[in-house]
């Protein structure tokens, strides 16, 4: 699954992405792999999230994104690393601080 490509509050300006909240039914010895793009890029940062648990019902994952990720557009992909693919992606979100207006030229 792909997400839409989001701009954050304004699309003119460009933010700096801080971090992914995602949630997951659960599946044990499972793994999902999230990847994140800007401005529309074809190259994305990945990682995985294991969706075991022997204490969880619903998997709740927290990235905190290193510094320096800014763009004006942001999309995410989810992709299934199990053999049985029986667990569900259930939402997502975002953070982000918007940044100031700076033109191109």
């Amino acid at each position: 699954w792909k997400s839409k490509d989001f701009t954050g509050q304004d699309p003119w300006l460009e933010n700096q992405y801080k971090q992914i909240d995602s949630y997951f039914t659960k599946l044990e010895n499972a793994t999902a792999t999230m990847a994140y793009s800007l401005n529309t890029s074809t190259t994305s940062t990945s990682y995985n999230v294991s969706l075991s648990s022997t204490t969880q019902t619903m998997i709740v994952n927290k990235k905190l994104l290193p510094l320096g990720k800014y763009g004006n557009t942001f999309n995410l992909k989810v992709s299934d690393t199990s053999t049985s693919g029986q667990w569900e992606f259930l939402g997502f979100r975002v953070l982000f601080d918007p940044q100031p207006y700076r033109p191109s030229n």
